[in-house]
């Protein structure tokens, strides 16, 4: 559930003009990466990490214990690679940019994007930014495992994909749940059709989004077994190495008590 400090910090590779699977064009693309370790002689020894749903570039941020010298990904053998996903808020284009044609940011007329298209944007990152003439392999989970498999689409530049915990596609249910985080969103008062003010975000819509997001993520066991029916009457909840301060809640009768799941969904919300 932890990421590190988010940020957009990195290195930034602009495709000049980019069409999209949904067939509009954009200009001046921005895809911000990081990278590890060096390129070998042959310029094949490229290993992809791709990121999830809310993640960023900088890898050594959120899967750090696996990257080093003689780790997973390891920089005494590889150049690992990080691209930031199109249309996220950390680097790379999206509906926070700054549309070149109209001077105005893109907000909700930002065009529609697809794992294909950003795995398309990051492989131009890998050839023309980094240099890479193969990939040794990809390696993502969740969202970044969907772009694991649509990597493997490209056999000739790329030797080897690890996806995990992911599908090839979104089943009904999860189309279901997505469906009613969006409808969260756009029920909070401030969502103004998505025009509304950076200083006024939908931050409650978005919070409750999240945490229906964060039940998804978990089976019944595993919620039972990480918190089962136990209670807490509020103080501090620490998570990944921060303290959140969570207010306590008055009872009002039994069944009123503040559940851990209810604790943690808060804290992620507020996120």
């Amino acid at each position: 559930d932890e990421y590190g400090t988010m940020t957009s910090d990195g290195l930034t590779h602009v495709i000049p003009s980019f069409t999209l699977e949904c067939g509009e064009t954009l200009t001046d693309v921005q895809v911000r990466y990081r990278t590890w370790g060096k390129l070998n002689a042959a310029r094949d020894n490229v290993l992809v990490v791709c990121h999830a749903l809310t993640g960023n570039a900088d890898l050594a941020s959120w899967w750090g214990e696996l990257l080093g010298d003689g780790k997973p990904f390891d920089t005494s053998k590889y150049l690992v690679f990080c691209g930031n996903i199109l249309g996220s808020c950390y680097g790379s284009t999206g509906p926070l940019s700054v549309n070149p044609t109209t001077g105005q940011r893109y907000g909700v007329d930002f065009p529609a994007v697809t794992v294909r298209d950003t795995v398309r944007a990051h492989r131009g990152a890998v050839e023309h930014g980094v240099g890479g003439r193969s990939v040794y392999c990809v390696i993502g989970g969740s969202l970044g495992g969907m772009q694991t498999l649509e990597w493997a689409m490209c056999p000739e530049f790329v030797r080897a994909v690890l996806p995990i915990a992911c599908g090839a596609y979104h089943h009904a249910w999860q189309i279901a749940v997505s469906e009613a985080q969006r409808q969260a969103l756009y029920m909070d008062t401030n969502w103004a059709g998505g025009r509304f003010e950076q200083s006024s975000p939908p931050s409650a819509g978005l919070a409750l989004a999240r945490m229906i997001a964060m039940i998804s993520y978990r089976s019944h066991q595993t919620y039972n077994d990480k918190f089962g029916r136990s209670e807490r009457e509020g103080g501090l909840m620490v998570a990944g190495g921060s303290e959140a301060v969570v207010p306590s809640v008055a009872r009002s009768g039994p069944g009123y008590g503040y559940f851990k799941t209810k604790q943690y969904l808060e804290y992620q919300g507020k996120k």
